[in-house]
């Protein structure tokens, strides 16, 4: 970004071929949504051609780019309700959003074991994606982009303790919804 900032144009290309995949996984998992997520990507890198002029590092900038992220994705949310529509045009599709899921021939795996599998996996998405807002946003930071509590706290502007709170809330309301799917 520093190099951005000083006028090379090439680093923008290198910021965006390093972080746009992660910003995009962030976002899918935040809004649940692929549209959404790529709304959510394209907005995150005008933000950072925007802050060209301004730029002055006072934090990392993955934590700079998460804390971009949140915002967003809570915008995305915020304008959803908003909007409160539903398309009908849209294809049923596989697993976030990518095309239907095709089961491998019945002789190369066991079908009942991979439809458990998928039932399951899509429980828990749903699970995360029906806690609030700033929970699921912890959650996702910390399980699925590997964040220590100190950077999500810095990404999404609370205190650590305040994180851990979230996280421990999260916990709690997912065991709770993904009980009928943990053996006892």
């Amino acid at each position: 970004m520093s190099r951005f900032a000083a006028g090379d144009e090439r680093a923008f290309d290198e910021l965006f071929q390093r972080n746009a995949a992660r910003v995009y996984r962030i976002a899918l998992r935040f809004v649940g949504r692929p549209d959404d997520a790529d709304d959510v990507v394209q907005e995150v890198f005008l933000h950072v051609l925007l802050a060209r002029s301004t730029w002055a590092p006072k934090a990392k900038l993955s934590t700079w780019l998460y804390r971009i992220v949140v915002n967003l994705c809570l915008n995305q949310l915020r304008r959803r309700k908003a909007l409160n529509c539903v398309s009908l045009e849209a294809p049923v599709t596989g697993e976030a959003g990518d095309a239907p899921a095709r089961l491998p021939p019945a002789d190369t795996c066991h079908a009942r074991h991979l439809l458990l599998k998928k039932e399951r996996v899509a429980a828990v998405r749903e699970a995360v994606q029906s806690l609030p807002a700033d929970q699921r946003m912890a959650v996702v930071l910390h399980r699925y982009e590997g964040l220590s509590y100190k950077e999500i706290a810095q990404a999404m502007g609370r205190s650590v303790s305040s994180v851990e709170s979230l996280l421990h809330r999260a916990k709690q309301a997912l065991r709770e919804k993904l009980r009928p799917w943990v053996a006892d």
